[in-house]
């Protein structure tokens, strides 16, 4: 498995973990600093690559989640893959309040990112699900409404 740790810690702002399927977190991560700039803070990307041990990993995610004192956003790929039930196994082994949210995207990840520092953890689920299903479209079929002015 691999983590991928933020650079600078900001303790005003919740830490988002990225949870994936192989090296798309870490993947997604290093896109959105492409495009939001390098100085992303409090983001954590946990990658289970072949041959992982899924309860090792669930370990893994458990120690990130306890680790750090801050509100938490855990992001997942896919709901009901390994990822996401490590997640929501948590809930029970950490004592710490976290929320979790899947269908991990980059619109999402970006939306969340512009508005953390002024919304509450509540608000970032509602954001994020909101900025994942706006981000999926019919690409043509929207801009061709755009160019015709509707």
């Amino acid at each position: 498995m691999k983590v991928t740790k933020f650079n600078e810690k900001q303790n005003d702002l919740p830490i988002i973990v990225l949870v994936s399927h192989g090296l798309f977190a870490e993947v997604l991560l290093n896109t959105a600093r492409l495009i939001a700039g390098e100085n992303i803070s409090n983001m954590i990307a946990l990658c289970l690559e072949e041959g992982d041990n899924p309860t090792d990993f669930c370990q893994k995610l458990n120690s990130i989640l306890k680790e750090e004192e801050e509100s938490k956003f855990v992001m997942v790929d896919l709901y009901g893959g390994t990822p996401c039930n490590s997640a929501v196994l948590a809930i029970g082994e950490v004592n710490q309040n976290f929320e979790i949210v899947s269908g991990l995207n980059l619109p999402m990840l970006l939306e969340v990112l512009s508005m953390r520092d002024t919304s509450n953890i509540s608000e970032l689920v509602s954001i994020a699900e909101a900025a994942g299903k706006e981000g999926i479209c019919n690409a043509k079929e929207r801009f061709l409404q755009t160019a015709k002015g509707g």
